[in-house]
């Protein structure tokens, strides 16, 4: 009777085991990362045509502080490009410049049937 168990294919099975788990906890933190830059560009870009003012943001870096089966909490930071607007009936834009600066948040975020959902946002 043959040997249906061998050393070499339970090593093989745990490998193959723990690399497919690694690779799903690397998809999950990026994606967990990419929903948090997006939340963040939504919150630090705006624009206000009343005042003539408005805002664009490039995320440098998003970090996971801590991430639980229903939580998680991420530290957003990027630059913030605040400008004057493209309103034509400013009395005079060219003295008023750019501006860029260094903003971050820490975004909560919370698992609400299948997907993550912004809870709280700490400047």
């Amino acid at each position: 009777m043959e040997k249906f168990f061998s050393w070499k294919i339970l090593v093989s099975f745990c490998a193959v085991f723990i690399v497919t788990w690694v690779a799903l906890q690397t998809v999950s933190t990026m994606r967990l990362q990419g929903e948090a830059e997006l939340l963040a560009t939504r919150i630090f870009s705006w624009d206000w045509p009343d005042q003539n003012w408005r805002s664009t943001v490039e995320i440098t870096d998003a970090s996971i502080v801590h991430k639980g089966d229903n939580d998680a909490v991420i530290k957003v930071a990027g630059k913030q490009k605040i400008m004057p607007g493209n309103d034509k009936q400013s009395l005079d834009n060219s003295a008023v410049k750019s501006e860029t600066v260094d903003c971050s948040a820490v975004l909560t975020l919370y698992r609400k049937s299948g997907k993550w959902v912004l809870g709280r946002v700490e400047l």
